[in-house]
């Protein structure tokens, strides 16, 4: 999933297809990078702490209006229209 999902899913976050689904892959090919290099600096540990959370964040919000796709997905806004008398 590693080789194949870190240049997937930012392109499915960007385009905002299947945002969540791709923000829960991201945060797990972070997490495995983190567990799977034992020798991480703190710095850099810091560094995937800080995607985790932004991640995350996606993941529970959604891509939303940050998307490429975003402004199609808005709801129209609803006009005022006059009733004949």
């Amino acid at each position: 999933m590693g080789a194949g999902g870190e240049p997937i899913f930012p392109i499915l976050l960007l385009l905002g297809r299947r945002g969540h689904f791709a923000a829960a892959g991201l945060f797990v090919v972070n997490l495995v990078a983190v567990i799977s290099y034992p020798g991480f600096e703190p710095v850099m540990i810091k560094d995937h702490v800080l995607w985790a959370v932004l991640i995350a964040y996606l993941f529970f919000r959604g891509t939303g209006r940050w998307s490429l796709d975003g402004p199609l997905n808005r709801p129209k806004s609803a006009k005022l229209r006059e009733e004949p008398v």
